[in-house]
């Protein structure tokens, strides 16, 4: 980081041991009109001591100089109305702020105006900012993050912020890519061969990112009868798959007695592995049935269960589940389930899902507490993360802005880096496609999922991706790395030459 900006700051944009100069509202039009003249070096380096201003601001509403941008912000306190040269959008200041640590003093209420007062759009991008109340905080810098990242060492939830918000994307990749090396230093790639079962569409968890559930009653409601089930198995099986990920929605009148039989019936039958119903499943059946968690856990396994879907989880915040998910678990509640499961000898995933309204700060909140529970227990398997589909949605009228490649990738190499426990991350080539999943392969994943012989609930919002075994092999190839067939437990048992 410059030094010039890592002197301490001293009051309202004032360098302690420098010469800041700090621009009052009255300079506003002579420092315009320097700026479009060109001549900005007669205002903006005055007293900085250089021909180009770093990010200054203080109480009154100075102005804010953002180095080679040319543009000047205004900030006034009591009215929450950052004021800008017009043109100015909040993520060229972000270019500059942001790769500093700095943040800009604005709470998700701020509005953004031109100096000549035309209302500008309302401040929108509250994730990337803290609501810091006129005040400007000191972040990490993301040289000194990732130097703790290439020693080896945990960085914590401040530092994983800071390097989300950096835009520092391909550094934070390159990072990403070293601990994957440092964790699979083989070259190895895994895939898997299975198939996604949803065995009913029943559900009373009213997701707003989902349109594949049926309320009770609901005309093209169902349950799959056991036939249907066991043919799709046996197609499975025929096509070289090795499991099957079992999951439905939350049905009101499904009780334990059905899921034993479920699971006990295909057991008996078939050598596959069965990896089946997410927590909020575990949670509603459990509750149904008047049995505890840990029961609940103990008798799926005992019919055949062998290992619990990360699903469900979308983000571990109780916010964003009331929000999205209200008739799901809590936060609490995914966590213990998993943590039971862990403690009753089944090894599990976790998921992410991005892309729904969340903040920032909640997709750390959420690693952490994925990281934490992993410290405890030591059964996660992987993790998998995925954005949003919202093509016929609830969601879809809310959320104007979708997840793109950068902000996936910058998503999944940060996860790479912060969960230092997992050694398994996977990337969502249903969601991103193959060409961003080849590349993620460079930004921390080393698993390309699933060719999905089907599935149903994110299809039908929009991921319309789709892969067969050589398509997968390609992308891997090509990324410079060797294929390798795994099982549900992420155990290799085939290397492709």
């Amino acid at each position: 980081m410059d030094k010039f900006v890592e002197k301490e700051l001293n009051g309202w944009g004032r360098y302690r041991g420098s010469r800041s100069h700090i621009y009052r509202p009255e300079k506003v039009t002579g420092i315009a009109a320097a700026i479009r003249s060109g001549k900005e070096s007669s205002y903006i380096g005055r007293g900085l001591g250089r021909s180009y201003g770093d990010a200054a601001l203080n109480q009154d509403g100075g102005v804010v100089l953002t180095e080679r941008i040319n543009r000047f912000l205004s900030f006034e306190p009591n009215s929450g109305v950052v004021s800008c040269e017009a043109g100015v959008t909040l993520e060229e200041v972000l270019k500059v702020f942001v790769p500093r640590g700095w943040f800009l003093p604005v709470t998700p209420g701020t509005k953004f105006v031109t100096m000549g007062g035309t209302s500008g759009a309302e401040f929108s991008l509250s994730c990337h900012l803290e609501a810091l109340n006129t005040r400007i905080t000191h972040m990490p810098s993301v040289e000194k993050i990732l130097r703790k990242t290439y020693q080896g060492k945990r960085i914590g939830p401040e530092d994983g912020l800071a390097l989300l918000q950096s835009g520092e994307f391909q550094k934070v990749g390159q990072a990403a890519d070293y601990v994957r090396r440092q964790k699979c230093p083989d070259g190895v790639v895994s895939f898997l061969i299975d198939r996604n079962i949803s065995y009913t569409n029943v559900c009373v968890a009213r997701c707003t990112f989902c349109n594949f559930y049926r309320k009770p009653g609901a005309e093209g409601g169902y349950i799959l009868s056991l036939e249907s089930i066991f043919k799709k198995i046996e197609e499975t099986l025929e096509l070289g798959g090795t499991g099957i990920l079992m999951q439905g929605g939350m049905h009101p009148d499904l009780k334990i007695d059905y899921y034993e039989n479920l699971l006990s019936s295909i057991r008996d039958r078939y050598p596959i592995h069965l990896h089946c119903f997410s927590p909020p499943e575990v949670v509603v059946l459990a509750r149904l049935s008047k049995i505890s968690i840990r029961e609940a856990i103990r008798r799926l396994k005992a019919a055949g269960l062998v290992s619990i879907p990360g699903g469900g989880a979308e983000i571990l915040t109780e916010r964003m589940r009331k929000e999205i998910s209200p008739g799901k678990c809590t936060a609490d509640q995914w966590l213990e389930v998993m943590r039971i499961a862990h403690q009753e000898g089944l090894l599990t995933t976790a998921t992410m899902m991005i892309g729904g309204g969340e903040t920032l700060e909640e997709r750390i909140e959420h690693l952490d507490r994925l990281r934490k529970l992993q410290d405890e227990t030591g059964g996660f398997v992987a993790f998998i993360p995925w954005n949003v589909q919202l093509e016929g949605t609830p969601m879809q009228a809310s959320i104007s802005r979708r997840v793109g490649p950068v902000e996936y990738l910058t998503l999944l190499a940060v996860s790479r880096i912060y969960l230092d426990n997992f050694r398994n991350l996977q990337v969502s080539w249903l969601t991103q496609g193959l060409s961003v999943a080849q590349i993620a392969l460079h930004f921390g994943a080393n698993d390309v999922g699933s060719i999905m012989i089907e599935e149903n609930v994110m299809s039908t919002a929009g991921a319309h991706n789709t892969a067969t075994r050589e398509n997968l092999l390609t992308v891997i190839e090509e990324a410079g790395f060797t294929p390798a067939q795994r099982d549900t437990l992420y155990q290799t048992f085939r290397r492709i030459a």
